[in-house]
Formats: structure tokens, C-alpha cells, sequence
């Protein structure tokens, strides 16, 4: 049964394709999702060349990454899927509630009115008549939501670009899905056909 190995330079390449890919939903736009769909592309028809040229374990792991990855690409974004089957996808559904947390919001106009008050200042609103003591806010209040909202990790880019950018990332999940299980199944055909002779 063979083992599956990573070398430290493909280990680096899966760390910097994650990091473009990162890149890519935090600032998705129409450029971002066309040069994804085109790397996407690309990986496709070097998994389809690795088909044709290698042999054994190498080959089962391309066929896996382009039936998975091809698959997967087809469901999402192929004419007629893209309109009948990406919406019900669960995938679909996770990079919209991602968006959703991720999207800042819209910036808003405050009107604020300061005065003394006592020993302290006052904030208040000045549509109503609200008022919070300034002492009151510190660090403290700060909840996850609110990082989650911050300008650090707020996305920029239309609902559309993100999840087509979205969709070409876990086109490259199923395929590297596709690929190890495609190499399960020579590894244990291997084995099987060992145990018979």
C-alpha cells in the first residue's frame, strides 16, 4: 500500500495557494473572479494532461482531481447548473451566510450632541433623547461580533464575485478530495490484487 507524501515544497505551494485564495474572497470583485475561474481552469486541464501522460498512482490522483474538481466546477458555474443547481447547493448557501457576516456595513450618518453634564460628558444622540456616559465605553465591551465586523476582516466586492471566487476555492477542495480518494482506491486495488496472487 503506498503512503501519501507531501514534500516541503508542496507543502509551501498549498500554504501560498491558500493565501491567493484568502486574497481573493477578502477582496473579491470581477477581476478576482475571473482570474480564479481561470487558474481553476488551468489546474483542470493540467489534471486532465497528468491523465494522459502519467502512469499508476500519479495518474488515479489527476483523474480524481479532475473528475471532483471538473465536477464540482460544472455544478457551480456551467451553463444551466448555474442557475438550476448551484442555488440549492449547501456549498451556495455557506459562502452566502459567510458574505453575510463578512460584508461590512453600510456606513451610516450619526449626529451627535456632547454636553456637560455634572462631573462628566455626555453623548447623546441628537435625533433623540438617549444619552450614554463617554466613561461607559471601554475594551472590554468589544464582542466577537464585533471583530467579525471590523475593518480587518470585512470583505469588499459584490455578493456575485465572492461566491463565484468561492466556488472555484472548493472546485480545488473537491478535486484534492477527488485525488486522495482516487489514490484510496488504486492504493487498495493494488493490495487486493497482492492478497490474490
Amino acid at each position: 500500500m503506498t503512503r501519501f507524501r507531501i514534500s516541503l515544497a508542496g507543502l509551501m505551494g498549498l500554504i501560498a495557494i491558500a493565501g491567493v485564495g484568502i486574497a481573493a474572497l477578502r477582496f473579491a470583485s470581477e477581476t478576482w473572479a475571473g482570474v480564479m475561474l481561470v487558474v481553476t481552469l488551468a489546474f483542470l486541464g493540467v489534471a486532465v494532461l497528468g491523465v494522459i501522460y502519467r502512469r499508476e498512482a500519479t495518474r488515479a490522483w489527476w483523474l480524481g482531481f479532475a473528475l471532483f474538481g471538473g465536477g464540482y466546477l460544472v455544478l457551480t458555474l456551467g451553463p444551466w447548473f448555474s442557475t438550476e443547481v448551484q442555488p440549492k447547493l449547501p456549498t451556495t448557501h455557506v459562502l452566502t451566510y459567510v458574505y453575510a457576516k463578512l460584508k461590512p456595513a453600510p456606513p451610516q450618518k450619526l449626529s451627535v450632541r456632547i454636553t456637560a453634564k455634572g462631573d462628566g460628558i455626555s453623548i447623546s444622540n441628537a435625533t433623540d433623547n438617549v444619552s450614554a456616559d463617554i466613561f461607559e465605553f471601554s475594551p472590554q465591551n468589544i464582542t466577537f461580533e464585533d471583530i467579525l465586523g471590523s475593518r480587518l476582516l470585512a470583505i469588499s466586492g459584490n455578493e456575485q464575485d465572492f461566491t463565484q471566487v468561492g466556488h472555484c476555492l472548493l472546485a480545488w477542495v473537491a478535486g484534492m478530495l477527488g485525488a486522495l480518494i482516487a489514490c484510496w482506491f488504486h492504493a487498495s486495488r493494488d493490495s487486493v490484487t497482492q492478497e490474490a496472487d
